[in-house]
């Protein structure tokens, strides 16, 4: 695991051990159970769809090299990355310029269109919570978006990023620092750091 804390968020590189964890694996009834109609609030989903312009126009220019580099010397040359909560694009046009081979996905209709545009990659409108890949990726990538799944939804979500993965698969997160679910500027912030540390030795990380 490697950690890094860059003012008030929490930078996380994890790894994924073993076998990835096959959606097959598990019963379709349970599957249906954990997930809820959505693991991101209305009211966060509302405000990236109404801010989706400005949103896009603050995030496209941050230099976010250091940390690509961190997370990219841990994956195989060209190999597969998922941009989860792609937002801006930005991050998966940088791995596509490095020669990876990225898919992207958004919960914004709007940023999932102006990402497209920006990055000129196919950017499906899905959540966390739609993730079915099997042993796809050597690693996902999710800058600020995991911290939107609340703590009821993070198990399912988590088992099925580590389904997504291939063996050895790496998953990059930040969170902001602070515990429990609250309120950021019009979002919310369901993810805890302490929260996701409990869970994920359950879930084939090492932690």
């Amino acid at each position: 695991m490697c950690l890094t804390r860059l003012g008030e968020t929490l930078v996380l590189i994890l790894a994924c051990l073993g076998e990835p964890i096959a959606l097959q694996s598990r019963c379709t009834t349970r599957l249906v159970s954990l997930i809820p109609e959505s693991a991101m609030p209305a009211s966060t989903s509302d405000y990236y769809e109404s801010h989706a312009r400005q949103f896009f126009d603050d995030t496209i220019a941050v230099d976010m090299s250091p940390l690509y580099e961190r997370f990219l010397r841990r994956l195989p040359k060209q190999g597969c990355i998922l941009d989860a909560g792609c937002g801006s694009g930005r991050d998966a046009l940088a791995f596509r310029k490095r020669g990876y081979k990225v898919t992207a996905f958004d919960a914004s209709p709007t940023l999932a269109d102006l990402a497209a545009a920006y990055c000129r990659l196919r950017v499906e409108v899905m959540r966390f919570e739609d993730l079915e890949w099997h042993c796809r990726f050597d690693g996902i990538w999710a800058c600020a978006s995991l911290l939107h799944v609340g703590p009821a939804e993070l198990p399912d979500v988590l088992f099925r990023m580590a389904g997504a993965l291939k063996p050895q698969g790496v998953i990059y997160a930040s969170f902001k620092y602070g515990q429990g679910e609250r309120d950021y500027n019009g979002r919310r912030l369901g993810c805890s750091i302490s929260h996701l540390f409990h869970k994920l030795s359950s879930y084939s990380f090492s932690v």
